[in-house]
């Protein structure tokens, strides 16, 4: 692993380049988009597990932080879902300038996976995505991150005889009027995919919005293919406290997809 800086040196973003391991080396290349917010440590394990094992399949991965996050430049309250697609070509070009690949394949988890989709509608080097229990409506993750912010934090502050404050964000990060209204105006499956890319879509839960997008995109001619396993949600706090820290399964079927994708 190497880790290091790039971008604009104004607002450098962190990331970490996996060489690739394999003894068959590829011709393309994976970006890594992780998790937003307060579903970004419990899930980086899993992230950096991923890339591991991609490494070794022959591909170079990228890992990084989004702006105002992790170890990138930036502020939490300053954060747009733009700056974050925005993100995504920064880190492409990276690797591309670094590797020298011919043809790039993002893979997103969560948020990350629904930028990933808009980062890559007007890209032609991107030719794959892989998509892990993306976002696919934004109003109904903005309810669901308040829905776990009042159950785990608010409950916490009320033991403590505290009471809980709009000031306080979300489970410690702002959520400001521009981000909340960018993230509630998301609907994944309005982004248009272009038809040189194959995508994979991997979900852990049942939800009808992962069936109303696999639905559309199969309408539009989009190349998808849908894997449905069970693991638990490793974007969550309560995670960190579970013993299935890291889904093989999750981790297998997206190795195998990249790796059958870019032979």
């Amino acid at each position: 692993m190497n880790p290091f800086y790039f971008g604009a040196s104004a607002a450098p973003l962190f990331g970490v380049l996996h060489p690739s391991s394999g003894e068959h080396q590829r011709s393309a290349g994976v970006v890594l988009c992780a998790a937003a917010r307060d579903e970004y440590n419990p899930s980086h394990r899993s992230l950096r597990q991923l890339a591991t094992r991609l490494a070794r399949a022959g591909f170079p991965v990228l890992r990084f932080d989004f702006s105002g996050s992790g170890d990138s430049y930036g502020d939490d309250d300053q954060s747009t879902v733009e700056q974050w697609r925005s993100d995504i070509d920064v880190a492409l070009t990276e690797l591309v300038d670094t590797t020298s690949v011919q043809q790039s394949c993002l893979i997103g988890l969560r948020l990350g996976g629904t930028l990933a989709a808009l980062a890559a509608k007007d890209r032609n080097d991107v030719t794959g995505l892989a998509l892990w229990d993306p976002v696919v409506t934004g109003q109904a993750y903005v309810d669901e991150l308040y829905e776990r912010h009042r159950d785990l934090v608010v409950n916490v502050l009320r033991q403590h005889n505290g009471e809980p404050s709009e000031e306080d964000g979300l489970f410690g990060f702002s959520m400001g009027e521009t981000l909340r209204g960018e993230l509630v105006g998301l609907d994944l499956s309005t982004v248009p995919v272009p038809a040189t890319q194959a995508v994979f879509l991997v979900t852990t839960r049942e939800c009808p919005d992962y069936d109303l997008l696999e639905s559309r995109w199969r309408s539009a001619r989009v190349g998808i293919q849908r894997a449905r396993l069970t693991a638990q949600p490793i974007w969550e706090e309560r995670a960190l406290w579970s013993n299935e820290l890291v889904p093989s399964k999750v981790l297998e079927q997206i190795v195998s997809w990249v790796s059958e994708r870019y032979r």
